[in-house]
């Protein structure tokens, strides 16, 4: 067998999930449903004094997620959902004091209503149940809020393939970074020269991927490949996977 392991992307390969930068209509949804859950307790109360409306409060959502976002690109360290819990609630004016617990019981909240959201992605039972049989799986995520990840995968019935589940928000570090594809292939115990990676996002999956050792496959129907040689393999759907990794069928004698 040319590969001893496989690494798969988490959001949109693996899972949709409603992404701000991948789907941000479904994304805004979600705050807003978490925008109307604060509706009438005290933080609620807080932004009416202060006259934020669901309007304002969107707009500083995506203010302080485009900071931590770009955060995040320079440093390539993972920033946390309770922060941005705490700089939305701040910057739309609410003056009460949002302690840890309180950040990450809204944190959490916020995951519930992307997960009511998420489903699997096309073909990716069919995949896994295939490739599992003779490769080692695992996970490499960029999340801030890795429960998430972890919720997701068990309710669809996809954890018990995979040998690990790396998630930037445990780890600490985002991919491009080389670390949480390393300790991925450290957790499964394959080198980067006999694995193979997934994933639908071209810096972060491709370029990540290829810098840290290992053959690339992009997730990517209907887009046009980049230049260069981050990409090995452009897949239109996730089940072309099966004869990336293991070759053609041979067709019966």
């Amino acid at each position: 067998m040319r590969f001893d392991a496989v690494l798969f992307d988490w959001g949109d390969t693996l899972v949709w999930v409603p992404g701000l930068t991948t789907s941000p209509g479904p994304h805004l949804e979600c705050v807003e449903g978490l925008h109307r859950a604060l509706v009438g307790d005290a933080h609620g109360r807080c932004l009416a004094r202060a006259g934020t409306d669901w309007p304002r409060f969107r707009a500083v959502y995506e203010d302080v997620c485009a900071e931590q976002l770009a955060y995040s690109r320079q440093t390539r360290r993972e920033h946390r959902l309770e922060d941005r819990m705490t700089l939305a609630l701040r910057g739309a004016g609410c003056e009460c004091v949002l302690d840890e617990a309180e950040a990450a019981e809204l944190a959490r909240l916020f995951g519930r209503l992307l997960l009511e959201r998420a489903h699997p992605v096309d073909g990716v039972h069919h995949v896994l149940r295939t490739l599992a049989a003779r490769h080692r799986l695992g996970v490499v995520a960029n999340c801030a809020l890795a429960p998430l990840v972890h919720e997701s995968l068990e309710r669809f019935d996809l954890r018990r393939y995979f040998g690990t589940v790396v998630v930037s928000g445990a780890l600490g570090w985002v991919k491009p970074d080389a670390r949480p594809f390393r300790q991925a292939l450290s957790d499964l115990g394959v080198d980067a020269g006999r694995a193979i990676v997934v994933g639908d996002d071209f810096t972060n999956d491709m370029q990540g991927g290829k810098a840290a050792g290992l053959t690339t496959a992009w997730l990517a129907p209907g887009r046009r490949r980049p230049e260069g040689d981050a990409i090995d393999h452009h897949l239109q759907a996730l089940t072309e996977l099966i004869e990336v990794v293991e070759g053609p069928v041979s067709p019966p004698a």
